[in-house]
Order: C-alpha cells, then structure tokens, then sequence
C-alpha cells in the first residue's frame, strides 16, 4: 500500500526529481524557495521534505545537505509523469513513421536509426534481435559524459545488465503495450542500484525486436517516456 502524500508535497517531490536530474546535485529547501512560488517558507518547505524523507520519497545523507530522490521517489514521480511527458520532435516523428513504412528494412539500417534514437535519449539505446542475435547499441558516449560514469561501480553495473539483458527480454511478454520501467535496485542484476530501463517490445514483420534505453536513475523520464511511447504507438 502506498503512502499517501499531500498535493504539496508532490509538488516539492516532482521539484526535487526534476531539478536533480537536470543539475546532478542535491537540492536544498532553500534552492526550492528561490525557484519555486510556493506561498511559503523554505521552512515550511524543509518541514515537507523532512517527511518525504521518513517515508522513504528523498534521501539525505549529510545532514546539512540537501536531498535527491530515492528508488521510491522515482518511481513516484514516473507513475505520475503522464501528462508531463514531452512529445518527441517533428524530426524524430517522422524518422520512426519513416522507418516504419519502409516495405523491407534491412538490419543494417538500424544502426542509423539507433544512432539518432540515442543522440536524442543521450543515454544507451539498443534494438534487440533476440531471435536472430542481432543487437544494434549506441549510446556509449552520453553516458561517458554523465557525473555518475566517474563513479567505480558504474561501468561495472552497466556491463552487468547488459550481460543479463537477453534474459530479462525472454521475461517481457511480447505483447506488452507499454513501456517498462525498472529503476535502481529492481533491476535484474543486483549490482545495478544506479542505473534505470526503459523498454518495450515493438513489431517487424516476422522478427521479435526489442527496444530499450539504458542510463543512470538521473535520466530524464518526461522526454524518453514519451520517446518509447511514441516507438511503440508508431511500430505496433
């Protein structure tokens, strides 16, 4: 059974996954003050995310920082993300809507548009072929550039999902119609606390294909949300 939180302090909580994802720092009560026309004070405020904290939403592990989300503030926040997802742009739109009309694709022609799935993600994107053992990645280079890629155990996690990804793909029913989302310590490697996925089966003619977005817990849901729901609107 969930906690129940006041609108309030979903409104600090979203603030709180939004700005860290886009600044990669803890965020303070005071930052949320200056940014944000609340109505009330930055101790109101510390009050509300002293809460969040206790029931498990935000973490804190100095005690004159600030706070960034956990497991459970993501997924909060991702369950509440629906109308907050960004449309993909014009020219993503129509490369999909391109790709999808072409009467025989080659398997070639998905490194391309992996290629340009990942610019846009700038996290690691993979077309999966699990039939035929063909798997078509790009990404690398975003992630090299995220804060969270100097940390030891971040190579070691993605290799460890990676390595486990055929199975968790043979797990998915390939009827799914919607994307999943599995954050943090649900992921399938144990080793993976700090990495998130995106993904979702898509149809092509006669072979199973599987997509997927690989990236640290701070990527940003609102727009590959809407991107893998796009993939699978236009593809299935």
């Amino acid at each position: 059974m969930e906690d129940f939180i006041t609108d309030r302090q979903k409104d600090i909580l979203d603030l709180v996954v939004e700005n860290y994802i886009e600044l990669a720092r803890p965020i303070s009560s005071k930052f949320l003050e200056e940014m944000a026309d609340f109505g009330f004070s930055s101790a109101t405020i510390r009050a509300e995310m002293s809460l969040l904290t206790q029931l498990g939403y935000l973490e804190q592990f100095h005690v004159s920082a600030g706070r960034i989300p956990s497991d459970k503030g993501y997924k909060f926040f991702v369950d509440s993300v629906e109308e907050k997802k960004k449309s993909v742009p014009r020219k993503i739109y129509e490369l999909l809507t391109g790709f999808k009309k072409k009467k025989n694709p080659r398997f070639s022609d998905f490194d391309d548009l992996t290629k340009e799935i990942s610019f846009f993600s700038k996290v690691f994107t993979s077309f999966s072929f699990p039939d035929k053992k063909l798997y078509f990645e790009n990404g690398w280079q975003y992630l090299r550039r995220e804060p969270e890629s100097e940390q030891p155990d971040f190579w070691r996690e993605i290799t460890c999902v990676t390595e486990e990804m055929e199975d968790l793909i043979e797990d998915i029913r390939f009827e799914k119609k919607s994307p999943l989302v599995i954050i943090g310590n649900d992921m399938p490697c144990r080793k993976s606390k700090n990495l998130s996925f995106i993904g979702a089966p898509i149809k092509l003619k006669d072979n199973r294909c599987f997509f997927y977005l690989l990236g640290p817990k701070r990527m940003d849901y609102q727009k590959n949300m809407g991107l893998a729901e796009s993939i699978i609107k236009i593809f299935n």
